[in-house]
């Protein structure tokens, strides 16, 4: 009998936050949701004042989404980051910053880049 060996790519439960904005700074300047093109943007602010680039993480193609606020979240008016994002079922994303959640279904893979 023949030995198999199987590689398993499993992304679920893993933080993606690397794969996705790799080192950049992760102070979120605006949430975009465009929910009739069906689509949730995170623009990143610039790494510095003279930047002529931000870098945007997009989900497109969303299914559905909730959004969990934290309590003290409305009270301060500090800038909020991205902390971690994690796969959590198939097109299933859990993102959580230092003031909310979000839970997003999507029909594709999000993606990002510098703009």
């Amino acid at each position: 009998m023949q030995k198999r060996e199987f590689k398993i790519s499993n992304e679920l439960n893993t933080d993606l936050l690397h794969k996705y904005i790799g080192g950049y700074a992760p102070y979120i300047a605006e949430f975009v949701y465009d929910l009739d093109n069906r689509d949730i943007s995170i623009i990143f602010v610039k790494l510095t004042k003279d930047s002529p680039t931000r870098m945007k993480l997009s989900f497109g193609d969303v299914l559905s989404f909730s959004e969990t606020m934290s309590e003290d979240a409305l009270d301060d008016n500090f800038t909020d980051s991205i902390i971690g994002m994690h796969k959590t079922s198939d097109n299933v994303f859990c993102v959580c910053t230092e003031k909310r959640e979000l839970m997003i279904r999507v029909g594709r893979e999000p993606s990002a880049g510098l703009f």
